[in-house]
């Protein structure tokens, strides 16, 4: 991918699978076309730090990107404008990020070992922040049907 100026470190793919959506280590996000694999405009910049975690909406035109910044920004999906960024800060970065809820609320792991849901239509925080021994989260998983939150380590 030559849209960046440093590695890639996130990708995902949008649920019609006609875009990918990648971040990397210099902060920025870019768009590609999966069918002939172009870079779809320039690469969008945002975060002050890596770009760990990315993630499309699905149908609501709508991609959340993650960094160690601490950061959680929203975007449209022609990555024209960034919608808005998250005012609380998660602590040790944002690690992963992902949609639930039909794309109505966010779930986050940040490096500090904190889970934590937010309103992904404004950004603030739904219940309390799950903590424990999650330093080490490899990957997550959300089951929408039975609202369980699936961690590997």
């Amino acid at each position: 991918m030559c849209g960046h100026s440093s590695f890639v470190t996130c990708v995902a793919i949008s649920s019609c699978g006609k875009l990918i959506l990648s971040g990397s280590g210099d902060g920025t996000l870019q768009m590609w076309d999966a069918v002939n694999g172009k870079q779809m405009g320039e690469s969008f910049r945002g975060h002050f730090s890596w770009v760990h975690s990315v993630a499309f909406s699905g149908e609501r035109g709508i991609i959340v990107s993650g960094s160690n910044d601490g950061t959680i920004r929203r975007w449209r999906t022609d990555l024209s404008t960034r919608i808005s960024e998250s005012t609380q800060r998660c602590d040790g970065g944002v690690k992963r990020i992902m949609f639930s809820d039909g794309g109505q609320k966010l779930v986050t792991f940040s490096g500090d070992g904190t889970l934590l849901q937010w309103d992904a239509t404004n950004d603030n925080p739904i219940g309390r922040p799950m903590k424990g021994r999650l330093n080490h989260l490899l990957c997550t998983a959300v089951n929408e049907k039975f609202g369980i939150i699936l961690e590997m380590k």
